[in-house]
């Protein structure tokens, strides 16, 4: 009889909210409401219930699934308990695409598209990586004050602009004057350039066309405008789509949590995140890139660095590849000048790796300081793994077992990662080339044959909502810029100048550091 009552009040105070409980989540809160005390049930009951309209819902029909995660949070946050450092590998990132019709983000299933898989069932999944990129951008677009009416210049007033779609060029019979038109740049024919969306293709004529700063590539998409004739476009300028803080698409979208983790709202909505923050104002991280295992160098410096920071001990340690500057096969041996064989050390295979990491995982038991510090290692370009595509698995267990044993404060990721620290959100990624990351929203917008990519998991790739921070390493120089709230910085390679990046949570500052001679 109790056990009734109490369900026919819980389905009572969610419909009065403008909820419906699915049967098997009203059971689900009915067992957990039977654990505590009468008095103590209408607490809980508010609690879940005001946690649940915190939630990004697409339906006012509640299940189960969500009513766990909902309890659980609870619990969570009434035992003081929460989870302030979580590193999310690539194929972990959840799935979300921007649904035209609706003119919101919505999950993949939700929309019937199929799960990440790195080996699908079809190409379908190629097209479908472009397309959902077009349209990220393009919404962008249309609800920056840019593009608000039609082209007008007057009375003062900023100038507006009116995106068109590539078929309207193409179904012109007439010369078309001061277009504006968001495509990806392609070649379609070799030595062409073409401008591609989901209508079509138009070629370009890039002959008198001014670029403003940044690299532009296949695979990118850019804002062209000026004039149509003959089947030609001709650019008069190129440039990228205007960028969009994490603060206009969340005051836009709402707080659904894109990032990665089980929590339904992002973490810089969540309350209980923002006061440990706060308590944490003396964090730290070290980022290092091309941490070369195999080079004595490196090690000792890598020796000095730890014992430097035992007296004041980092949140975490990020090292990226490369680990080693040895070829990792025979093929890519042999594909050396043979002049340079004789300066490379041995063709380097998983048993000498693991020697490599046994020796790190001592260095760093003899600083006890830094136990509680975590340990995050990302792939580079050149270390084994299964192919050259993004995004990259982690290093293989056979390699780190050892060392994971004997540093159980470390995490092999995937090449790129992503980790939450409080509030913030940062992106890991390393790889050996440039380009314009922030007005693309995405890691690597390249063409496939230059940066392939597992079609199913490009959304790992995005940066949207941008970040907080994105670690973009590569073996240039190190840099740091901030743009729109997001810090975008190069540790550079460790193993040239033994440079490296201190980031600082708390003020959202970054440092250049570097291990010297007498450290």
């Amino acid at each position: 009889m109790e056990r009734s009552a109490l369900k026919h009040s819980v389905n009572s105070t969610f419909r009065l909210n403008g909820y419906t409980l699915k049967n098997d989540a009203a059971n689900y809160i009915v067992e957990a409401l039977l654990q505590v005390g009468e008095q103590q049930r209408q607490l809980w009951m508010d609690k879940i219930l005001a946690t649940v309209q915190k939630q990004p819902l697409d339906t006012a029909i509640i299940g189960r699934d969500l009513v766990r995660d909902v309890l659980q949070n609870c619990i969570r946050e009434t035992r003081g308990e929460v989870d302030f450092f979580m590193v999310f590998d690539a194929f972990s990132v959840p799935g979300f695409s921007y649904c035209v019709n609706k003119q919101k983000f919505l999950k993949d299933e939700l929309l019937g598209l199929p799960a990440g898989s790195v080996l699908p069932d079809s190409v379908a999944p190629k097209a479908e990586v472009f397309r959902n990129r077009y349209h990220l951008i393009q919404q962008r677009c249309l609800r920056n004050e840019l593009f608000g009416g039609t082209d007008a210049s007057g009375g003062g007033g900023r100038r507006r602009f009116r995106l068109q779609p590539v078929e309207l060029l193409l179904g012109s019979t007439s010369r078309l004057e001061d277009v504006l038109v968001l495509g990806m740049l392609t070649q379609l024919t070799e030595g062409k350039f073409f401008l591609e969306d989901p209508t079509g293709a138009v070629q370009l004529d890039l002959e008198h066309t001014k670029f403003p700063v940044g690299m532009f590539s296949e695979g990118c998409f850019v804002l062209c405008e000026g004039s149509y004739d003959d089947n030609i476009f001709t650019c008069s300028v190129m440039g990228f789509p205007p960028a969009e803080d994490a603060e206009t698409f969340r005051n836009h979208f709402g707080n659904q949590n894109m990032f990665g983790g089980s929590n339904h709202i992002c973490a810089r909505a969540n309350t209980e995140l923002q006061s440990v923050e706060k308590e944490l104002d003396g964090s730290m991280f070290v980022f290092l890139s091309d941490v070369l295992l195999n080079q004595p160098q490196v090690m000792d410096r890598l020796r000095r660095l730890l014992d430097g920071f035992k007296h004041s001990p980092p949140t975490a340690f990020v090292m990226m590849g490369n680990f080693t500057d040895a070829p990792r096969d025979a093929n890519s041996y042999r594909e050396l000048p043979q002049t340079l064989h004789a300066t490379l050390p041995t063709l380097m295979t998983s048993s000498r790796l693991r020697v490599f990491w046994q020796t790190l995982a001592e260095m760093i038991t003899k600083v006890p300081e830094l136990r509680e510090s975590r340990f995050v290692f990302v792939p580079g370009p050149t270390d084994p793994g299964i192919a050259p595509i993004l995004p990259r698995p982690p290093l293989s267990a056979y390699i780190s077992e050892e060392f994971r044993r004997r540093v159980p404060n470390s995490e092999f990721t995937t090449n790129p990662c992503r980790i939450q620290f409080c509030t913030q959100e940062m992106v890991i990624f390393r790889e050996d080339f440039v380009t314009t990351l922030v007005s693309q929203c995405h890691l690597a917008p390249l063409p496939p044959h230059i940066c392939p990519v597992y079609w199913q998991h490009d959304r790992a790739l995005r940066l949207y909502p941008l970040p907080d921070v994105v670690v973009c390493a590569d073996k240039f120089d190190q840099y740091t810029i901030t743009k729109l709230g997001c810090t975008v910085l190069n540790p550079g390679s460790f193993h040239k100048d033994f440079m490296f990046k201190v980031y600082l949570p708390s003020t959202r500052t970054c440092e250049n550091s570097q291990v010297g001679d007498d450290s």
